[in-house]
């Protein structure tokens, strides 16, 4: 399509590259978003969204190690990004470290004062109808991340409430 266009014209264009990237992982089109974003990062190592996107593709490929590295650099550069503490948190959960997991599901509700539209864009629709399980405990991630904000509604227009 278009970005197949742009990127004949602009082959080294990272945010092109990034673009691509970021819709093949939403199709689920693992090995050719993994190219492109790894592209994208050597041109332009500093943008944090596209780590946090190769971060998201190494999650769902089981390689959790991976993804805490690539959010460590997001993170790095952006210290307050509440969709990247959110998917460190997932990660740290699947590796079973969920003291861990844990913290960064508190730091990503503290951003939320500083991050408001990134919480409500990316994290709330992600927790939607989810559980994770904590030893001892189960709970929606969405109370997990909300526990402590007295009269929330951070969550009103989504499926499921707080």
């Amino acid at each position: 399509g278009s970005l197949n266009h742009a990127l004949r014209l602009k082959p080294e264009d990272a945010a092109i590259l990034a673009s691509r990237g970021a819709t093949y992982a939403q199709l689920g089109e693992f090995q050719s978003a993994t190219a492109d974003l790894d592209e994208a990062i050597r041109l332009d190592p500093k943008h944090a969204q596209t780590h946090n996107n190769r971060a998201y593709i190494a999650l769902n490929l089981g390689q959790p190690h991976q993804a805490i590295n690539l959010l460590n650099t997001v993170i790095a550069l952006e210290p307050i990004t509440g969709p990247a503490y959110t998917n460190q948190g997932f990660a740290y959960h699947r590796l079973g470290r969920y003291d861990e997991a844990v913290q960064d599901f508190d730091q990503a509700v503290e951003s939320i004062t500083q991050d408001f539209t990134a919480y409500r864009r990316w994290v709330l629709p992600t927790m939607a109808g989810s559980s994770i399980a904590l030893p001892g405990k189960t709970s929606t991630r969405r109370s997990l991340l909300c526990r402590g904000l007295a009269g929330c509604t951070l969550c009103e227009g989504l499926p499921t409430q707080c």
